[in-house]
């Protein structure tokens, strides 16, 4: 399993509570788990992506609904 940062937190990380709806913690629980790495590392990954970050993933498309 690949990690970003330790949990002893050396260097500027910091620890921070999310709530999300449960379906999307079981998706990314899945994708974390397909792409070998453990939870807290796929979800920097993804965010840092969005952000426009340059870890080595892209960010998700979002879907865009258009009206009917």
């Amino acid at each position: 399993m690949v990690t970003i940062q330790s949990r002893s937190g050396e260097g500027d990380v910091v620890s921070y509570t999310i709530r999300m709806p449960s379906w999307l913690r079981e998706e990314m629980k899945k994708q974390a788990s397909e792409a070998g790495r453990s939870m807290n590392t796929h979800f920097v990954k993804v965010l840092s992506a969005a952000a426009g970050g340059e870890i080595g993933v892209q960010a998700p498309a979002a879907e865009v609904e258009t009206a009917a």
